[in-house]
């Protein structure tokens, strides 16, 4: 017999058939219970899947987030999907059994972004983005020439932006403009021209009409 389990009072029925009677046992004490983990802080970036760090007890463990938005962990497994940059708390949680009393661990998990290399853009400014969403590096559009054929190339992405140039129509009408200016002159010669000619044609015909009346008159002269 355990020497630890007591009788307390004891009674007996009216008609001698029951015996009732108090067994008391003795408190149960587990013993303290354990989880071997490192608990040193733990980094990561947006995007990463994580493997559940080594861990033991003496019953079976569970894992927790302090926050599933920013990392998200499979409670059977510990295993971490880390959703955004921030801050963390994973707890590690092994159950009470008969013998042992339950146990907690936790370790901090700090994320942070991680951008891309390459440059996403429209048709306005140019950015690095994380997986997560957040954009770093945002910018305007700037560098490059457009012509009437290519618009501009920013310096800083690499992709057109902006519009086409407008073609210079400066010296097409002052082309325009002078052939004006020499085709009007050239009109001008003419009518100045045409205006001269018949004057020294007329001229002409008096000289000759007055020649040939004076010499009709001289050989009548003579003639006389």
């Amino acid at each position: 017999m355990n020497k630890a389990v007591t009788c307390g009072e004891r009674q007996i029925s009216d008609d001698g058939r029951t015996l009732t009677f108090t067994v008391s046992y003795p408190e149960v004490t587990r013993l303290q219970q354990e989880i071997k983990i490192d608990t040193a802080e733990r980094t990561a970036n947006c995007g990463d899947v994580l493997e559940a760090r080594e861990a033991s007890a003496q019953s079976r463990i569970t894992y927790e987030s302090s926050d599933p938005k920013i990392a998200s962990v499979d409670p059977e497994t510990g295993e971490i999907t880390v959703h955004k940059a921030g801050e963390v708390t994973i707890t590690l949680r092994a159950e009470q059994t008969d013998i042992y009393e339950a146990a907690e661990a936790e370790y901090k998990l700090i994320v942070t972004h991680k951008f891309s290399d390459e440059w996403k853009y429209d048709d306005k400014e140019h950015w690095k983005e994380c997986v997560c969403g957040e954009k770093s590096e945002v910018g305007a559009h700037s560098g490059g020439k457009a012509d009437t054929v290519h618009k501009a190339k920013c310096s800083v992405c690499g992709t057109e932006y902006g519009e086409l140039a407008k073609a210079d129509n400066t010296q097409t009408k002052n082309k325009t403009k002078n052939s004006g200016t020499q085709q009007n002159n050239n009109r001008k010669g003419a009518v100045k021209t045409g205006d001269y000619q018949p004057v020294m044609m007329w001229i002409m015909l008096l000289l000759i009409s007055g020649m040939a009346v004076v010499a009709v008159m001289l050989r009548k002269r003579n003639r006389a």
